[in-house]
C-alpha cells in the first residue's frame, strides 16, 4: 500500500509539471518524452511509475522552462 500512495503523489506531481510545462494533453508531452500516453497516464494515476532513466528525462524536460528540482 505504501508503494502505491508514493506512485499516486509522484503521479500528480508529474501531471501538475506537464501542466505548468504547457502540455494540456497527455499525448502531445508523451511524444516529448518518448513514450505513449498510455504510459504517462498509468505514471499520473499511480498506476505505475518511471523507471530512473525516465525520471531523469523528465527532470530535463521540465527543468528546460522551472525549477531544475521538480521532481
Amino acid at each position: 500500500m505504501k508503494n502505491n500512495t508514493i506512485y499516486k503523489e509522484l503521479g500528480t506531481r508529474i501531471m501538475q509539471l506537464r501542466k505548468m510545462a504547457g502540455f494540456a494533453k497527455q499525448s502531445e508531452f508523451a511524444i516529448k518524452a518518448g513514450v505513449t500516453q498510455q504510459t504517462v497516464s498509468r505514471w499520473e494515476t499511480g498506476t505505475s511509475r518511471p523507471s530512473q532513466k525516465q525520471l531523469s528525462l523528465l527532470a530535463d524536460l521540465f527543468s528546460e522552462g522551472s525549477d531544475s528540482d521538480a521532481l
